[in-house]
């Protein structure tokens, strides 16, 4: 849903084509200050529904994939978003610290 999505797109940001605008350009929850990009880190501690949606809609997979994948409780998720766009899944429902 829609909150999914703003969650989303504060935490995930990417270049827009040419012919696309930005619809949260003037929304101050979403800006982001191209003088000072530096590396940063962001925990989120959410349910599992919200990692499959971020996870799906950070690789662009479509959402049918959504009940493909399983995410344990208290697992971890890795992902890399790169200042261009680009994304990679480092891991998906890591539980190899619970044991």
């Amino acid at each position: 849903g829609a909150r999914l999505e703003a969650a989303f797109r504060r935490y995930v940001k990417r270049p827009l084509p040419p012919d696309e605008t930005d619809l949260d350009a003037d929304d101050e929850r979403f800006a982001v200050d191209d003088d000072h990009v530096t590396d940063e880190v962001d925990v989120v501690v959410c349910h599992a529904n919200t990692v499959r949606f971020f996870f799906l809609r950070a690789l662009q997979l479509p959402p049918e994939a959504w009940l493909r994948l399983t995410t344990t409780p208290l697992s971890l998720t890795h992902l890399q978003v790169e200042p261009t766009g680009l994304v990679t899944a480092h891991s998906l429902s890591d539980a190899g610290h619970l044991v």
